[in-house]
């Protein structure tokens, strides 16, 4: 259940900091959040379990962990196994290694994240490239208004954009961002 909980809670946390290792520096920056990664190595506390929106990237991810872990699992054991035969039986040999694997799974998520952040940041430039040309080709007919501040973004967009679209043709983001 740990080898579960711990690698959807660190890829939960790359999500929300939009893959971006200098928003994920900054968040464990916090102690309290630091506390919550140093709590991934104690195996009985389940009480922070969040998740990440499940998308294309979560679940690749997830098959490339599930990989990973297969083979580590075999190749520790078998370490394990060559450097401690007769001293532990194996039960203990195999209690070892998923302890080593919880300890390793935060390196590994941030490994997998930095392997996909290079294999889509072409595609990702590809899409701003696109959206920028678009722009760019209405840019004469459009009028761009962004809202900008901490609080009330959302509702001052749904506002402004009840109130344009009486007399005007508006087009708004969907969600808040």
């Amino acid at each position: 259940m740990v080898l579960l909980y711990n690698p959807l809670y660190n890829f939960y946390i790359w999500q929300l900091k939009e893959y971006r290792l200098d928003r994920v520096r900054s968040h464990f920056k916090i102690p309290r959040n630091r506390y919550i990664l140093l709590s991934q190595f104690n195996f009985l506390n389940l009480s922070n379990f969040k998740y990440p929106k499940f998308s294309l990237r979560i679940i690749f991810s997830l098959i490339l962990l599930v990989v990973i872990y297969y083979h580590m699992f075999f190749c520790l054991l078998e370490l394990l196994f060559f450097l401690f035969s007769g001293l532990i039986d194996v039960f203990s040999l195999i209690l070892g290694v998923l302890v080593i694997l919880n300890l390793t799974n935060f390196i590994i998520v941030f490994l997998i994240t930095f392997f996909f952040n290079l294999v889509l940041a072409p595609i990702k430039s590809f899409w701003i490239l696109l959206a920028k040309n678009k722009l760019e080709k209405y840019r004469e007919q459009l009028k761009i208004i962004a809202i900008t501040g901490s609080y009330a973004k959302t509702s001052t967009k749904e506002i402004l954009a009840w109130l344009l679209s009486k007399k005007y043709n508006i087009l708004k983001t969907p969600l808040n961002w």
